[in-house]
């Protein structure tokens, strides 16, 4: 084996150095930004009129992600212009049902049966009458 003469160590240490501290990496700085996202929503208003459009049904509710939502409605008589029923009304869907009815479909989920009658379409009256809800109009 060939030794390396004394010279060319010194060079090559200098060489090692200066490639060592030429290449200084760029600082990178952390920026402390809050980034949130936001969900857009935006209200809706629909006005629906009953079949013999005696009622004008006014809804308002918040058209966002969620399928629970929050409609807050009035029904107005259409002759007199005057306010029957103002409420609120949890749920997924709000229409008219009959000429004095509105039905609201409730959010029903996920629910565990200890029996299969939901599978085979077997399902009791009292399950049935429990996704939805009818909301009189009085005169």
């Amino acid at each position: 084996m060939k030794f390396i003469p004394k010279k060319s160590n010194y060079y090559l240490l200098i060489t090692i150095f200066l490639f060592a501290f030429a290449c200084k990496s760029k600082e990178v700085t952390k920026t402390n930004e809050n980034k949130e996202i936001t969900m857009e929503t935006k209200l809706v208003t629909e006005n629906t009129y009953n079949q013999d459009s005696t009622y004008l049904l006014v809804l308002e509710y918040s058209q966002n992600i969620e399928v629970v939502k929050n409609f807050k409605f009035k029904v107005i008589d259409t002759s007199t212009k005057e306010t029957v029923l103002d409420s609120s009304f949890i749920g997924t869907k709000l229409t008219w049902h009959t000429n004095t009815e509105l039905i609201g479909y409730l959010h029903v989920g996920i629910v565990k049966e200890d029996d299969d009658s939901v599978l085979n379409n077997n399902s009791t009256k009292e399950n049935k009458d429990s996704s939805y809800k009818i909301i009189k109009i009085k005169n």
